[in-house]
């Protein structure tokens, strides 16, 4: 659909993956950015043919362009540990500590 914009997508994309990113929307607006630098004429606002949007995305990165398939997150990432009062102790304790060191103001801290 993109021509010789393909491959350099698809190397992006990958690279993306390869670093431990998701890859969702990010096809969208990677693809947006390649083909604006390249000739952003091609774009449907700019009166070209390519409308990058979702379906679009889903076309690219899930139906073999890439290889790739649609992966479901597990259930156990919605479990919190058993010790997370003492996670979030630590943590208080650890940003306290950095901003009396650095003497930041409160409303710096969120």
């Amino acid at each position: 659909m993109i021509g010789d914009l393909d491959n350099e997508v698809s190397k992006h994309i990958k690279l993306i993956r390869e670093a431990g990113g998701i890859v969702n929307s990010i096809v969208i607006a990677t693809t947006r950015g390649i083909v604006k630098r390249k000739n952003k004429w091609n774009l449907a606002e700019n009166g070209g043919s390519l409308n990058i949007n979702k379906s679009w995305a889903q076309s690219f990165f899930f139906l073999q362009r890439l290889g790739s398939v649609k992966r479901k997150g597990t259930k156990a990432a919605r479990k919190l540990p058993q010790d997370i009062d003492l996670h979030k102790a630590n943590l208080l304790r650890i940003v306290t500590q950095i901003k009396e060191q650095h003497n930041n103001p409160n409303e710096l801290i969120f």
